[in-house]
């Protein structure tokens, strides 16, 4: 099958723009998490390639460590072709846990590392173990999303519906600085039907709606989240 788009016109592209690597500690949490965290970087790239998807943000809790691998084992897979291989577009990237509890993705342009996301950790003050979900930041929400920008990135809070969601876990002047702020243009909902708060509304930031399938398993039974989920 070939992967060549020979028409005139748009086409669509499946990307999942929320995604974790065993280099999140609560990566394949469950009674085989000490197996499923073993997993090889080109095993995780034919995960999302036999799902059939075209890019991935590489999105570890408050972590960059598998940015440079995947990109490495990429290039060797598409010299080395493997059964189950199909061109797939990585975007390093890092779901930051901000101080006061929400948590944001940052998505960067193929070309940064894990030296990048290491820089932008260390710029927002980012304390406790790298890789787990319960580090934060010591900078306040405004100012992280502020230094992703800085840094060539885009800030997008992650299931923002959800647990450790803009909308569940801040209000008044916090979100109301988020919702003023030019710099951001796109938030993650898991439940498209979700009520947005009325500050949202009074605010009408016109946000673009994504949603990424913040898989923490390789794969799953329906209702779970794995690469082509969600």
């Amino acid at each position: 099958m070939t992967t060549e788009w020979k028409w005139n016109g748009a086409r669509w592209w499946k990307a999942d723009l929320h995604a974790h690597t065993p280099a999140s500690e609560d990566y394949g949490k469950g009674h085989d998490q000490d197996i499923l965290r073993n997993r090889t970087a080109k095993e995780w790239l034919l995960d999302y390639m036999r799902a059939e998807i075209d890019c991935v943000a590489i999105t570890d809790h408050n972590s960059g460590e598998w940015v440079d691998s995947l990109k490495t084992a990429l290039e060797e897979m598409e010299e080395e072709k493997p059964d189950g291989f199909r061109p797939v577009w990585l975007f390093p990237g890092v779901e930051i846990s901000v101080n006061g509890g929400a948590h944001l993705l940052a998505i960067f342009g193929s070309d940064k590392t894990t030296a990048d996301i290491t820089s932008l950790l260390g710029a927002v003050g980012m304390k406790g173990e790298r890789g787990s979900s319960d580090s934060v930041t010591s900078r306040s929400l405004s100012d992280v999303v502020e230094a992703v920008v800085s840094a060539d990135g885009i800030p997008i809070p992650a299931h923002a519906d959800k647990e450790s969601g803009l909308f569940r876990e801040t209000g008044g002047n916090t979100l109301k600085q988020v919702l003023e702020c030019e710099d951001v243009f796109a938030v993650e909902l898991m439940d498209p039907e979700y009520e947005k708060p009325q500050l949202y509304h009074a605010e009408n930031p016109c946000w673009t709606e994504i949603i990424g399938s913040d898989s923490h398993h390789p794969s799953g039974k329906e209702g779970n989240r794995y690469p082509g989920s969600h």
